[in-house]
């Protein structure tokens, strides 16, 4: 499910670059269209017994997950610029990343059975 979701924030982010966005802003959009689709499919196939509603989960995934979103994203923006690395490369490595933090604090924080 996750790889669903890591590949629409690839893909909007792709897009963003495309359309002329900063690094940052396109990570933070791409982040959150991927991680509303990531919270989809979780819900539906992983984490079936959620403490919240799909609205409230949401917001508290977005909220919790935020620091590190903008953590990524910084990191994101030195990595392309202190380093001679393609952007794309930075973002599959730093998405994975990321990701796999969210994934930690959602196995903990907001699954019934953790």
């Amino acid at each position: 499910m996750a790889l669903f979701g890591y590949f629409v924030d690839f893909l909007c982010f792709y897009l963003f670059i495309q359309f002329g966005l900063g690094v940052f802003v396109a990570n933070l959009n791409a982040f959150l269209v991927g991680a509303f689709i990531n919270l989809l499919l979780i819900r539906r196939y992983v984490f079936l017994s959620s403490r919240f509603s799909l609205c409230h989960d949401y917001v508290a995934t977005i909220a919790v997950n935020g620091g590190f979103i903008v953590i990524g994203s910084f990191a994101l923006v030195w990595i392309v610029e202190a380093f001679p690395v393609d952007v794309y490369l930075a973002k599959f490595f730093i998405s994975g990343v990321t990701f796999a933090c969210n994934y930690l604090v959602r196995k903990v924080f907001f699954n019934t059975s953790a």
